[in-house]
């Protein structure tokens, strides 16, 4: 039997662990890949369409989540979004279900599409929405990767790309 303080020490290593992927947070460090410079992503992002599936679901208000869930009803979220030479940005969202396909609630704009702008601040992506997520800035890093580029947040309100590796054309 381990002494009692290693057992504390053990058990608190594997409850993070278990909670990092109960919560489907990004790697850290090396594993992650390697993280993006400013240029690097407005090179990766500008003028080319992205699309990902989300299998979260939100937790409380849709428009201003306390967190987010694995969605248990077979459906997921599909996202689109264009982020233009402008710096003006758009992206729609879709629920899709078992029963059929719908606007996502909290998506903000209207019939789950949106409109908003974009920047690079200090090796970060940035976008803020007219109406989801309150207008409120939400930053990311980049990280190359296996599956393409994965987005880490950094700032803002809680967003669902956040670990995502959306596919960019």
């Amino acid at each position: 039997m381990l002494p009692l303080p290693r057992f504390r020490t053990y058990f608190f290593v594997i409850a993070f662990a278990a909670l990092a992927v109960a919560t489907g947070r990004p790697q850290t460090g090396a594993a992650q890949g390697e993280r993006l410079t400013g240029a690097e992503i407005r090179t990766q992002v500008t003028n080319k369409p992205f699309a990902y599936r989300s299998m979260r679901a939100t937790v409380g208000d849709p428009y201003n989540p306390s967190g987010f869930t694995q969605r248990r009803d077979g459906g997921h979220l599909l996202i689109r979004g264009l982020l233009r030479a402008d710096n003006s940005a758009t992206y729609t969202c879709r629920n899709v279900t078992p029963g059929g396909e719908n606007p996502c609630r909290g998506g903000g704009g209207v019939d789950g599409r949106e409109v908003g702008v974009w920047s690079i601040e200090s090796d970060t992506l940035c976008w803020q929405w007219l109406t989801a997520r309150g207008g409120g800035k939400q930053c990311y890093e980049l990280y190359r990767g296996q599956g393409g580029l994965r987005f880490k947040q950094v700032s803002g309100p809680l967003s669902a790309i956040d670990g995502e590796t959306p596919k960019f054309e």
